[in-house]
């Protein structure tokens, strides 16, 4: 790998609501790998989550545009949204590679280890791993190896802090009329109570 490639981070996810945890653990990826920018791109569809978001896909792109407030290394994308349907990785590699081509850049696509080491049910991992390298958040209760060695040469291993935020917790939160400022931050808590989200 270049090290005259621009380094782009990529953090997908559904980010019904996305939280300080998606940032503080991406902000030290960042770091480690000398990244200039992350894009964080919500879906449309997951294919592991084929029963739906609870938010709309246009109130989850504006809590992401409120989150990206935080850094101005973060950039909130609707690449995956405007495409619809369910959003395969293999899919988004493509189309980010129009925008970033690989002799420009060098794309990491950020993921925790939960995912890395079920790599093998995505779409075609082995077409995404020509043009992109994984940048895989290390989890307590797992370790590298736990990871099948077919794609550790394509994974970059990092450790990032242990935050016990979840978007199902901040749900049950809001339903329970309890605070989720510190757990949200505060434009992001704003598109919340103005669009009156999660209250079931």
């Amino acid at each position: 790998m270049s090290e005259s490639l621009r380094r782009i981070g990529v953090l997908g996810g559904s980010f019904d609501p996305p939280h300080i945890g998606h940032i503080t653990c991406s902000q030290i990826v960042a770091e480690t790998l000398n990244l200039e920018q992350i894009i964080l791109m919500p879906v449309a569809t997951q294919p592991q989550r084929l029963g739906g978001t609870v938010a709309s896909a246009e109130s989850r792109f504006r809590m992401v545009e409120a989150i990206a407030n935080i850094d101005p290394i973060f950039s909130a994308s609707r690449l995956e949204i405007d495409s619809s349907g369910i959003s395969y990785t293999v899919n988004t590699v493509d189309l980010l590679l129009k925008m970033y081509p690989l002799d420009k850049f060098q794309l990491y696509w950020i993921i925790g280890m939960d995912t890395a080491i079920n790599l093998e049910s995505w779409l075609h991992p082995d077409k995404i791993t020509e043009s992109v390298r994984f940048a895989v958040m290390l989890r307590p209760g797992y370790s590298e190896s736990d990871v099948p060695n077919k794609w550790k040469d394509f994974m970059t291993f990092i450790q990032t802090p242990q935050i016990d935020i979840s978007s199902t917790i901040i749900r049950q939160r809001i339903t329970s009329k309890l605070p989720i400022g510190s757990w949200v931050g505060a434009d992001v808590e704003n598109v919340i109570l103005s669009e009156r989200l999660y209250i079931g």
